[in-house]
């Protein structure tokens, strides 16, 4: 399907994209919703990351070391995944992906 907006050929149509990312958002909800542990290890981690970024940008003060900034924040975000992992199996996901379609139905955004 090709986009109906000028410059923007061989692009899905605007609402094709917003379908998409309200069905990514549901879905989110429903995995935060159905598998607690995760919810709480997702909350977790984007509270590290932003003490992470909140460290990092005040530790360095200019916007040459952006760059640096981005890099020691993933870096530190990578050891505390290793030591905190997903919680939710991959089993876990796909059987709640199967629940989830079983039981969502999208918006028409035409």
């Amino acid at each position: 399907m090709v986009s109906d907006s000028p410059g923007e050929r061989d692009k899905p149509p605007l609402w094709l994209r917003r379908a998409k990312e309200e069905r990514a958002k549901a879905f989110q909800v429903f995995l935060c919703v159905h598998h607690r542990a995760y919810d709480e290890w997702l909350r977790r981690s984007r509270e590290v990351r932003a003490e992470f970024t909140s460290e990092a940008h005040s530790a360095r003060l200019t916007f040459v070391e952006d760059h640096d900034v981005l890099a020691a924040i993933s870096e530190q975000m990578r050891a505390w995944l290793r030591e905190h992992p997903n919680p939710m199996t991959w089993q876990e996901y796909e059987q709640l992906e199967r629940e989830f379609e079983a039981q969502y139905a999208p918006r028409d955004f035409q």
